[in-house]
């Protein structure tokens, strides 16, 4: 899986993840969102984007199973447009989670 791209928002895609990845045995955290970091700058212009109010969500998640291998799930988007992507992994045990993880985004 390179990328998976969606016809919606990063917030309205995020929960059908989260639900879905959990549904299927997975453990979901958060470690960085864009949306909170800037929280402290409302008036953000976007540098990639010439809006004047950057509306693009970055989001990470660490995704594992009981076996402790992390793979980190990044969720990008703006406007109206979202798009799932897997970090790349090293080891056999965390491709083959990241193949169990493509498994479950796709059925969504």
């Amino acid at each position: 899986m390179n990328q998976l791209n969606y016809d919606c928002s990063a917030d309205r895609l995020l929960p059908h993840v989260t639900l879905g990845l959990e549904e299927a045995g997975f453990s979901v955290k958060w470690t960085f969102d864009l949306r909170s970091a800037l929280a402290s700058i409302p008036d953000c212009p976007c540098p990639y984007h010439t809006t004047t109010h950057c509306d693009c969500q970055y989001l990470v998640l660490m995704v594992s199973r009981e076996s402790g291998n992390l793979v980190a799930l990044i969720l990008h988007g703006r406007q109206a447009r979202s798009w799932l992507r897997l970090a790349d992994t090293s080891s056999q045990a965390e491709r083959d989670l990241k193949d169990d993880i493509v498994r479950v985004l796709e059925g969504l």
